[in-house]
């Protein structure tokens, strides 16, 4: 199995995803979330060296449908559902 630590958070997380996470968060209490984590899929890849958490494998980039999974599932506390250290780098279910 591969060891996954959890990954520092980007510099400019805050502004491309928190911020714009948290207000929306506020104007919309249920219903699907708004999918900002996608500013920061290349980032995310980058910084859990393309492993994918719940696989234990590497995956490309590209080829491999990188997506971000959460530690704490969205459904069960929506107030984490834009927070970096609930985020972990997976490998897309198809």
């Amino acid at each position: 199995m591969i060891p996954v630590k959890p990954a520092k958070e980007p510099r400019e997380f805050d502004s491309l995803v928190r911020h714009k996470g948290k207000a929306w968060l506020r104007a919309h209490s249920t219903g699907p979330l708004e999918p900002l984590w996608t500013a920061c899929l290349d980032e995310l890849w980058l910084r859990y060296d393309g492993v994918c958490a719940f696989q234990a494998t590497h995956f490309e980039r590209v080829s491999g449908a990188g997506s971000v999974d959460h530690f704490v599932p969205k459904s069960s506390k929506r107030s984490l559902a834009y927070e970096w250290k609930n985020w972990t780098a997976s490998r897309a279910v198809m």
